[in-house]
Protein backbone atom coordinates (compact mmCIF):
# COMPACT_ATOMS: atom_id res chain seq x y z
CA UNK A 1 0.00 0.00 0.00
CA UNK A 2 1.61 3.14 -1.19
CA UNK A 3 1.44 6.16 1.21
CA UNK A 4 -1.29 8.30 -0.87
CA UNK A 5 -3.05 4.88 -0.59
CA UNK A 6 -3.00 4.88 3.42
CA UNK A 7 -3.70 8.21 4.04
CA UNK A 8 -6.68 8.09 1.84
CA UNK A 9 -7.83 4.80 4.34
CA UNK A 10 -7.09 7.35 7.07
CA UNK A 11 -9.38 10.00 5.55
CA UNK A 12 -12.30 7.65 4.69
CA UNK A 13 -12.31 6.64 8.49
CA UNK A 14 -12.11 10.41 9.52
CA UNK A 15 -15.30 10.83 7.09
CA UNK A 16 -17.13 7.88 7.14
CA UNK A 17 -16.22 7.21 3.36
CA UNK A 18 -17.63 9.02 0.17
CA UNK A 19 -19.03 7.48 -2.93
CA UNK A 20 -16.86 9.76 -5.62
CA UNK A 21 -17.82 9.03 -9.28
CA UNK A 22 -14.40 7.45 -9.91
CA UNK A 23 -13.69 3.55 -10.71
CA UNK A 24 -12.10 3.16 -7.10
CA UNK A 25 -15.10 5.21 -5.14
CA UNK A 26 -12.00 7.02 -3.74
CA UNK A 27 -10.65 10.49 -4.72
CA UNK A 28 -7.85 10.94 -7.28
CA UNK A 29 -4.89 12.36 -5.94
CA UNK A 30 -2.65 13.96 -8.05
CA UNK A 31 0.81 15.51 -7.22
CA UNK A 32 1.84 18.96 -8.64
CA UNK A 33 3.70 22.03 -7.99
CA UNK A 34 1.52 24.13 -5.21
CA UNK A 35 1.86 28.02 -3.83
CA UNK A 36 4.39 27.82 -1.64
CA UNK A 37 2.13 27.47 2.01
CA UNK A 38 0.33 24.78 0.54
CA UNK A 39 0.22 20.94 0.87
CA UNK A 40 -3.25 20.48 -0.78
CA UNK A 41 -5.84 21.52 -3.10
CA UNK A 42 -9.21 20.42 -3.30
CA UNK A 43 -10.24 19.93 -6.84
CA UNK A 44 -13.84 19.25 -7.77
CA UNK A 45 -15.53 17.37 -8.28
CA UNK A 46 -13.23 14.22 -7.56
CA UNK A 47 -9.38 15.10 -6.72
CA UNK A 48 -7.28 15.91 -4.53
CA UNK A 49 -3.96 18.04 -5.22
CA UNK A 50 -0.99 17.32 -3.21
CA UNK A 51 2.36 19.38 -3.34
CA UNK A 52 5.01 17.56 -5.27
CA UNK A 53 7.98 18.49 -2.58
CA UNK A 54 8.59 15.46 -0.46
CA UNK A 55 5.84 15.63 2.39
CA UNK A 56 6.31 14.05 5.90
CA UNK A 57 3.57 11.48 6.78
CA UNK A 58 1.89 13.87 9.13
CA UNK A 59 1.62 16.79 6.31
CA UNK A 60 0.53 14.06 3.63
CA UNK A 61 -2.04 12.52 5.63
CA UNK A 62 -3.58 15.71 6.85
CA UNK A 63 -3.63 17.32 3.36
CA UNK A 64 -5.61 14.50 1.63
CA UNK A 65 -7.95 14.33 4.90
CA UNK A 66 -8.46 18.03 5.13
CA UNK A 67 -8.85 18.37 1.61
CA UNK A 68 -11.65 15.27 1.43
CA UNK A 69 -13.23 17.07 3.80
CA UNK A 70 -13.51 19.81 1.13
CA UNK A 71 -14.80 17.60 -1.74
CA UNK A 72 -17.75 16.14 0.82
CA UNK A 73 -18.68 19.62 1.08
CA UNK A 74 -16.72 21.04 4.51
CA UNK A 75 -15.28 24.28 4.92
CA UNK A 76 -12.41 25.68 6.99
CA UNK A 77 -12.83 25.57 10.90
CA UNK A 78 -11.46 28.57 13.45
CA UNK A 79 -10.81 25.65 15.84
CA UNK A 80 -7.19 24.62 15.46
CA UNK A 81 -7.80 20.75 16.53
CA UNK A 82 -10.25 20.42 13.89
CA UNK A 83 -9.18 18.69 10.66
CA UNK A 84 -10.56 21.84 8.91
CA UNK A 85 -8.58 24.01 10.81
CA UNK A 86 -7.06 26.07 8.08
CA UNK A 87 -3.31 25.65 8.95
CA UNK A 88 -1.40 22.59 8.89
CA UNK A 89 -1.54 21.12 12.05
CA UNK A 90 -0.46 17.44 13.46
CA UNK A 91 -3.21 14.85 14.22
CA UNK A 92 -2.87 12.18 16.07
CA UNK A 93 -5.94 10.06 14.24
CA UNK A 94 -3.44 10.34 11.48
CA UNK A 95 -0.05 8.28 14.13
CA UNK A 96 -2.87 5.86 15.09
CA UNK A 97 -4.01 5.14 12.11
CA UNK A 98 -0.73 4.27 10.14
CA UNK A 99 0.11 2.45 12.69
CA UNK A 100 -2.87 0.00 12.35
CA UNK A 101 -2.16 0.42 8.81
CA UNK A 102 1.05 -0.74 8.45
CA UNK A 103 0.44 -3.73 11.36
CA UNK A 104 -2.47 -5.56 9.30
CA UNK A 105 -0.57 -4.63 5.96
CA UNK A 106 2.61 -7.05 7.71
CA UNK A 107 -0.14 -9.12 9.42
CA UNK A 108 -1.95 -10.12 5.81
CA UNK A 109 1.50 -11.11 4.70
CA UNK A 110 2.16 -13.65 7.29
CA UNK A 111 1.45 -17.37 6.08
CA UNK A 112 -1.65 -19.13 8.13
CA UNK A 113 0.06 -21.26 11.37
CA UNK A 114 -0.52 -25.00 10.07
CA UNK A 115 -0.56 -27.18 12.42
CA UNK A 116 -0.52 -31.30 11.81
CA UNK A 117 -1.89 -33.91 14.19
CA UNK A 118 1.54 -35.42 13.59
CA UNK A 119 3.60 -32.09 14.80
Amino acid sequence: MTRIARALAVAAAIWGGANFATPSGLPDVVQRSLAPGRLGEARFPHTIAIDARPLSWDQLCMAVAHEWGHLVGRGHSSNPNSIMFWRFHRDPRCTRWRAFLRWSEWNSRLEPWKFSATS
